[in-house]
């Protein structure tokens, strides 16, 4: 669960981040 869990959450933050840097 763990190891598909967090690779999801880092995915969820970096789009986050990207979407953050092109606003």
């Amino acid at each position: 669960e763990a190891q598909g869990l967090i690779p999801r959450i880092c995915k969820t933050l970096f789009a986050r981040m990207a979407a953050g840097k092109e606003t």
